[in-house]
């Protein structure tokens, strides 16, 4: 009997020894792994950190565009305009010229009707002194028509020097204008490259309509990946539930099993029989223990039907997060073949390759901040994983030198 309880003994502080080494390799494990998230809890704020400089650099850069866009649409209304007042002081010039012309004309026959009538009056004024019969009314009325006349002639005078002097200002505006509308092609020109022309206006719609595109599917982008790391930290979180809750499933029957053990060891020591009453409580505690485990059971189904739940959800999720991914990828390769089809020293296309480029870094840093946030997420559940394995350990081999005390 007595080799027989040495023989348990050693048994059990075999056991106990196995689980020293396991808790101790787990304990190694956690360490590990809480090193592992430190560094990824750094590397990801640092990627997040380039995350929210891109972001800004991308606001910027979209700003710059619509401002630069701003401008060329203003220059080419300046320059429709500039053509236009052209055109109408143009018309204009002619139309004062003309009537310059119609003036002149008009005082060449003042002046002679002038002549005339101061011709007259000096022909009758001589008849009258030879003869009084004339009467004195039809000379006062010669006398006035030709001050009159000489009225005429030197008012039209003074008309058309008003019409030469307005002709003068209607040319320099036109010159003016037409100096505008020139300064307003070279601004156009050197903003994009070309004159502003319908294929000219076709590539700016097709670019702002790609910008646009790009803008869009960015943002969809954005929040898809937060959605998808907030899905993914269900998934980790319910896999973690469902994980604890089988352990809690597998640790009553592992308690009872012990207990029987002990209660085999201390018969087999003891040689008391046991009576009825053991045997009544020994019958209680297997239908509560029968009761729990059916109770662990059910929240073990519910937990599990939670996380194939969340990892479907995940799943879809990443398919939605790879499916914008190509999205974007093919939008920014179209504005960069579009940008490239325009000239390489307009001023607007150097921009919009600004923006092109910012379009191209801040995918990057969402691609980084979530591949980041993928491990860090996966580090943290193995770490939570690792962890519950080690407190199971702990509580296992407290358990074994519990029983081994007690044997």
């Amino acid at each position: 009997m007595k080799s027989m309880k040495n023989g348990i003994a050693e048994q059990k502080n075999a056991e106990i020894d196995a689980l020293t080494s396991q808790v101790n390799k787990a304990q190694f494990r956690v360490n590990q792994l809480t090193t592992v998230v430190t560094s990824l809890t750094a590397k990801q704020a640092n990627f997040a950190a380039l995350l929210t400089d891109a972001d800004s650099k991308k606001d910027a850069a979209l700003a710059n565009l619509n401002q630069a866009k701003t401008l060329v649409a203003n220059v080419e209304t300046l320059q429709r305009y500039s053509i236009l007042v052209s055109q109408q002081t143009d018309k204009s010039l002619r139309n004062v010229r003309e009537t310059s012309n119609h003036m002149a004309e008009l005082i060449e026959q003042l002046i002679f009707s002038a002549d005339v009538v101061e011709k007259l009056s000096g022909f009758v004024n001589r008849q009258k002194a030879a003869n009084n019969v004339i009467p004195d009314a039809l000379v006062a009325v010669l006398n006035q028509a030709t001050s009159d006349a000489n009225n005429a002639v030197a008012l039209t005078l003074t008309a058309l020097q008003s019409s030469y002097a307005s002709a003068a200002s209607v040319d320099q505006a036109g010159s003016v204008s037409a100096l505008e509308a020139r300064q307003a092609q070279q601004w156009l020109t050197l903003l994009t490259g070309t004159s502003a022309d319908v294929q000219e206006s076709l590539a700016q719609k097709r670019v702002n309509a790609v910008i646009k595109s790009v803008e869009k599917v960015l943002k969809a982008l954005g929040k898809a990946q937060r959605e998808n790391q907030n899905l993914m930290s269900q998934q980790n979180e319910k896999t973690q539930k469902y994980e604890a809750q089988l352990g809690q499933l597998n640790r009553p029957v592992t308690l009872e099993a012990s207990a029987s053990a002990v209660s085999a060891d201390n018969a087999s020591g003891d040689s008391v029989t046991s009576n009825d009453t053991e045997t009544v409580s020994a019958q209680s505690r297997n239908e509560e223990l029968s009761e729990r485990v059916l109770s662990l059971q059910q929240e073990a189904i519910q937990a599990r039907l939670a996380m194939d739940t969340a990892r479907q959800e995940y799943r879809d999720s990443s398919e939605t997060l790879n499916n914008l991914t190509r999205q974007a990828d093919f939008y920014i390769a179209q504005l960069n073949i579009v940008i490239r089809s325009q000239q390489d020293n307009a001023l607007y296309t150097l921009i919009q390759r600004g923006y092109q480029r910012a379009v191209e870094r801040y995918q990057s840093a969402l691609a980084a901040s979530n591949m980041a946030n993928t491990q860090l997420e996966s580090a943290k559940s193995e770490l939570a994983r690792a962890t519950a394995s080690l407190n199971s350990l702990n509580a296992g081999l407290g358990a074994a030198k519990a029983a081994a005390f007690a044997a």
